[in-house]
């Protein structure tokens, strides 16, 4: 009898032993190969053989092999969710599971991890599921295609309407004066929200401007045409247009924004138009002795200057000032100028008329502006990544015919700096009086020398000899039609994408390509695409991708 006993003991522990413990699992001992995570609670996976209780690879998302099986057939063993994968993140009773939907899935998902504190709908747990659930001031919008809070990038995302993009945090509607031609009213407490409880003007005694103090200094414009001549003195402001037109009442000598002595004013999405008269009343802008920052915005169809400046900074970003009936801006005594992704064509005089003022000017269009693209006085500047095309023409011009660059300065001083690389200068055209009709280097004694690398000079012409460069510029790395001699020069057809549609992109199997200048301090190009991109850098501005 003891010996029966015995047998049947050896023989049970020998079928015990037949598979390795690595494979095995139950309520107290879950799967430790990374490999086989899964317990087959049913046998169902191939993997196990039909063994239940097998440790096998990942069945799938939900931790089941058929979708026709409302349960999971094999799932992770666990004894805490720390455990637990983001896929199955809920540690129930032994397994890994789901969170459930709602609030007391959020309030397991934040047991398990504080920081993916919301349960979705497909069971994960997340730092958000909308926006309601982001409350740092700066991450106050939820990306929902990665479930995390982020700052916000377009005044859509906040409540309020406005987002301020360098902090990434909307702005309070405490801090919001609100405006709206056509709802709003004025008076002491208009502004204190969209709609029938907005102001009506920017302007005027009880109009936006006037309720504008320290910590409530952000105008909110509801979309419309604003009738006015505003004027600013002495005012820190930001102004967020979404589209608002601004533009005179009628024949007024005045433009339609005035900035002096003082004001600091940041203006998005606006189109400022329809300045009328000759001289500064007929200029969209004037800006006197203070700051100007215009964003995502449009000067436009203005009897002078679009933008006309006197010891002013200014700055132009992703913005267009188009179809002025002289400059586009013109810059004089002590001016600053910073220009990125904005166009500036098809104004009556030059694109930009600057004198004795600072200029930065990158990333932007300078096309099919009637006197010429860019005339610089005794100035410094640096001037990369642009195309400064089909400007000029060929018979004399009002306002210094130019063609594609003039630099002029007199003796004096060196200026510096003075810089023009990685621009594609193009099909320009100037009178017989210019020199060149692609880049003029007109250098006073004493002034230094125009660094000019990496740029494209072709195509511009002028009555006679089309003379592509002249006077002093420094030219080296670039593509010029019939240069001899320089370093890195090269005469050659840029082959570009399309020269009839204004596209000046490199096309494929352009010689420009890889052979600019090696120590470029260039690191992107017109489009913001990375440099080099390839064997070395591009000519002119556009890196081509290999």
């Amino acid at each position: 009898m003891t010996l029966r006993i015995s047998l049947i003991a050896i023989a049970l522990l020998a079928s015990a032993c037949t598979r390795p413990d690595s494979l095995y699992c139950d309520d107290n001992t879950p799967c430790t190969d990374p490999a086989r995570p899964f317990c087959d609670l049913t046998g169902a996976q191939p993997s196990s053989g039909g063994i239940a209780r097998t440790c096998v690879a990942d069945p799938g998302a939900t931790g089941q092999a058929d979708a026709s099986i409302p349960e999971p057939d094999a799932t992770v063993m666990c004894t805490e969710s720390s455990e637990c994968s983001d896929v199955l993140p809920i540690c129930r009773i032994d397994s890994c599971e789901l969170c459930v939907f709602g609030s007391t899935g959020n309030a397991e998902c934040e047991d398990r991890d504080a920081a993916l504190g919301v349960c979705l709908s497909d069971g994960s747990c997340a730092e958000c599921g909308s926006s309601n659930d982001c409350d740092e001031p700066n991450k106050p919008f939820c990306d929902t295609s990665t479930a995390t809070c982020k700052g916000c990038s377009e005044h859509s995302q906040c409540d309020s309407g406005a987002c301020d993009d360098e902090s990434g945090a909307c702005i309070a509607e405490g801090d919001i004066i609100y405006v709206d031609s056509t709802n709003g009213s004025d008076g002491v407490t208009c502004g204190t929200a969209p709609g029938g409880a907005a102001c009506q003007h920017i302007g005027g005694a009880l109009g936006a401007l006037a309720k504008v103090i320290a910590g409530r200094d952000y105008i909110v414009l509801a979309p419309g045409s604003y009738l006015e001549n505003i004027s600013i003195t002495g005012l820190t402001v930001s102004i967020l247009g979404n589209g608002a037109r601004l533009l005179p009442p009628g024949f007024v000598t005045q433009p339609p924004l005035s900035l002096s002595v003082g004001a600091d004013i940041s203006m998005d999405d606006v189109i400022i138009e329809g300045g009328n008269g000759l001289g500064n009343g007929g200029v969209g802008v004037s800006c006197l002795a203070s700051a100007l920052e215009l964003k995502n915005s449009t000067v436009r169809d203005n009897d002078d200057a679009g933008i006309a400046t006197e010891n002013c900074s200014l700055r132009l970003i992703n913005s267009q000032i188009r179809g002025n009936v002289q400059e586009g801006v013109k810059l004089r005594n002590g001016s600053t100028l910073a220009v990125r992704g904005s166009d500036i064509r098809d104004n009556g005089f030059h694109g930009l008329h600057i004198q004795s003022s600072a200029v930065d000017i990158r990333q932007s269009r300078i096309m099919g502006n009637e006197t010429g693209g860019l005339y610089m006085f005794n100035s410094s500047f640096v001037v990369e990544n642009n195309w400064i095309a089909k400007n000029g023409n060929l018979t004399s011009a009002p306002g210094n015919p130019t063609g594609g660059i003039v630099i002029e300065t007199v003796p004096g001083p060196p200026i510096s700096p003075q810089d023009i690389r990685h621009n594609t200068i193009a099909h320009n055209l100037a009178p017989a009086a210019v020199a060149s009709a692609g880049l003029v280097c007109n250098t006073g004694p004493g002034t230094g020398v125009v660094q000019c690398d990496s740029n494209i000079v072709v195509g511009n012409e002028r009555p006679g000899t089309d003379a592509q460069t002249s006077g002093s510029c420094s030219i080296r790395y670039s593509m010029v039609t019939d240069i001899s001699g320089g370093v890195g020069n090269v005469s050659a057809a840029p082959n570009f994408v399309s020269q009839a549609t204004g596209d000046y992109h490199l096309a494929a199997g352009s010689p420009g390509i890889d052979i600019a200048q090696p120590q470029s301090p260039t690191t992107s190009d017109i489009d913001g695409d990375s440099r080099p991109n390839g064997g070395g850098f591009d000519m002119g501005a556009d890196e081509r991708s290999p």
